[in-house]
């Protein structure tokens, strides 16, 4: 209810209980019992998907009448899957991060343009991935560097299959770069990698999966 920067944790003023929470870079959301979505913090883009683009100090329901089982939050936007396995996304789409097959921002959940079912949902600084529920990694957004892992620089505004044939048993997406941890234990990373983050001892951007390479192994 303030912004009053913390040094300890203090109780988020909310009137239900989460089973899931995701913070982004400058607001965050979480899954309510009941599989509603409450999201606060900035709301410049829409990221809240309450329908206005007004900050909020305490948690407002996202307009849906939707269910969700899986919430991801970036730097300003927003994605969720719903029960059924469809993704919705909101907030800032300037490069098509919200995978609405166009680059208009929205301020309530917009389905992702696919037939693909997911599992679950990541949502990195301008790009988005999700994984189905065969593991399949598919990837939509800005893809200056290759995070979107489907083998070019193109940016997507629709999802693209992350390529390479993986079956991923988690993927998560950050800044401009993605890692998936694969069925058979193996860790890959694609995308921005100026700093070694993708660990295959390059600094060398990737446009596809390229595994971890772990010392003693």
């Amino acid at each position: 209810g303030s912004t009053t920067t913390r040094s300890s944790p203090v109780s988020v003023s909310a009137p239900v209980r989460f089973v899931a929470l995701s913070a982004g870079w400058s607001h965050t959301c979480a899954i309510a019992t009941d599989g509603t979505v409450y999201c606060w913090g900035a709301n410049q883009n829409g990221q809240l998907g309450n329908g206005t683009r007004a900050d909020a100090r305490t948690p407002t329901m996202v307009s849906s009448q939707l269910k969700f089982t899986a919430v991801s939050a970036g730097n300003t936007h927003t994605c969720a899957v719903s029960e059924i396995g469809e993704a919705y996304c909101w907030g800032r789409n300037t490069f098509g991060q919200l995978g609405t097959g166009g680059t208009a921002d929205q301020n309530v959940p917009t389905k992702v343009e696919t037939t693909v079912r997911f599992a679950s949902v990541t949502v990195g600084g301008v790009h988005s991935c999700g994984r189905t529920r065969g593991g399949q990694g598919w990837c939509w957004g800005r893809n200056i560097y290759g995070q979107l892992g489907d083998g070019t620089k193109s940016d997507r505004d629709v999802p693209t299959r992350v390529i390479g044939g993986g079956v991923f048993t988690a993927i998560n997406a950050t800044g401009a770069h993605t890692c998936a941890t694969s069925n058979d234990g193996d860790t890959s990373c694609w995308g921005f990698n100026v700093e070694g983050q993708l660990g295959d001892g390059t600094r060398n951007h990737h446009e596809r999966p390229t595994r971890v390479i772990f010392q003693g192994r």
